[in-house]
């Protein structure tokens, strides 16, 4: 089983090879409202300002407690 750090670059890297160069795919710290901070990855298109980010943690946490495969998820 892997680690936190290795789970979210694996995740970057696996999407970075399924859409290819045409999103800038990011690992992004976040800070909520209620001081929580989440790790997510960031998709955007070419130079847009804005896309989606998916947080990462919920998903480790299934990885790490039920055994879900990391394909499961991707």
């Amino acid at each position: 089983m892997m680690g936190f750090e290795k789970f979210t670059e694996h995740v970057l890297e696996v999407i970075h090879a399924k859409v290819g160069g045409a999103f800038q795919i990011k690992k992004q710290m976040v800070t909520k409202n209620n001081n929580v901070k989440l790790t997510g990855i960031t998709v955007v298109k070419g130079e847009a300002d804005i896309g989606p980010c998916v947080y990462l943690d919920a998903f480790y946490r299934d990885y790490e407690t039920d055994g879900m495969r990391l394909t499961d998820s991707l």
